[in-house]
């Protein structure tokens, strides 16, 4: 193996960590009594549709977060979020902190539908974690803030994944 090929993981590796996000997820504070409790819950066939669950430690039942992340749809990861998911999980709530599909890979509107499918699988996995599904809200930053709202206020992303959207749900939540 060459030296270029020794040295391009961990220089991949020191980029993501040098980032400013990479730096804060690396290095910023921990919030105690909160842990990742599920890595890599598939809601799709591709490597991005996948998604990380976060909870307290402390047993409970406890209400379901999708946080989303920005990027300008056609960046970020899941990855470097982390610590926004330790921060809400640790203010009493499951955080799912799924990863989507971005620009060029696909075109919109894939990563809403991508945001609406992975609301569903966190809500089909969240019990099993210690979370209400009855009680599921959804928020996000910059692009992120974009689906949530998009799965909110347009209902057909939502009832072409769960159909109880279309019997006037039985879940409460929304967008935050």
């Amino acid at each position: 193996m060459t030296r270029r090929g020794l040295l391009a993981p961990i220089a991949g590796l020191m980029a993501a960590a040098c980032s400013p996000l990479g730096l804060l997820n690396s290095l910023g504070p921990r919030d105690g009594g909160v842990r990742r409790v599920a890595r890599d819950i598939a809601y799709g066939d591709d490597p991005r549709q996948r998604l990380d669950l976060y909870a307290p430690t402390a047993p409970g039942t406890y209400p379901v977060l999708v946080f989303f992340y920005g990027g300008g749809w056609d960046s970020g990861s899941r990855d470097l979020y982390g610590w926004a998911a330790q921060a809400l999980a640790a203010q009493g709530f499951v955080v799912a902190l799924p990863d989507y599909r971005v620009v060029p890979q696909v075109v919109f509107p894939a990563f809403i539908e991508d945001a609406a499918v992975a609301t569903a699988k966190a809500a089909d996995v969240a019990a099993a974690y210690g979370g209400d599904p009855e009680r599921l809200w959804v928020l996000g930053h910059s692009a992120g803030a974009h689906l949530a709202l998009m799965i909110s206020l347009d209902r057909r992303y939502m009832q072409a994944v769960d159909p109880w959207t279309d019997q006037g749900g039985g879940r409460s939540g929304g967008a935050l």
